[in-house]
């Protein structure tokens, strides 16, 4: 289905349902019923294709249609967006299985191809200016003892 699409919605919608469920399945150390059915239904590597897609959509159609769209839709471009992490967030619960794993074949390269474009991205992009400022602040405090959680604790001793 085409990104932001009604149908397109609507299967977003399933995968951020199947995602807290799977979550909620392993904090509770209950039935992972959810891993099951996409380890049984051969899903995992549908879904890492998925995540390749979306980055791909995010990286080569998002800034297309950022300013156009943002007027029109506000709430389908940040859904498209949203989706990678969603996606991206269900596998990471998924995979630490290893029938998961092992389910997934060949697609594993493929994401580990992606989680690595997705950890230089980070280690290279610069912060906007005023996190920077923020983060100097925060340390500086810090190292003062000006934070206020530092002056409880102390005041707890």
């Amino acid at each position: 289905a085409d990104v932001a699409s009604d149908r397109w919605l609507t299967q977003h919608g399933w995968l951020e349902r199947l995602n807290m469920q799977a979550h909620v399945n392993a904090t509770q150390h209950r039935d992972e019923f959810v891993m099951e059915a996409l380890v049984l239904q051969e899903r995992v590597p549908l879904l890492i294709r998925d995540l390749l897609a979306t980055e791909l959509w995010r990286e080569e159609v998002l800034p297309r249609l950022r300013d156009r769209a943002a007027v029109a839709d506000g709430v389908r471009l940040y859904q498209s967006a949203y989706h990678e992490a969603v996606v991206a967030n269900l596998l990471e619960a998924v995979l630490y299985h290893k029938q998961a794993c092992e389910a997934a074949g060949d697609a594993l390269v493929d994401l580990v191809d992606y989680c690595h474009r997705q950890l230089v991205w980070l280690l290279t992009v610069e912060p906007p200016a005023e996190a920077r400022a923020a983060t100097a602040e925060a340390a500086r405090k810090a190292a003062l003892g000006a934070d206020p959680l530092v002056r409880q604790l102390d005041g707890t001793r």
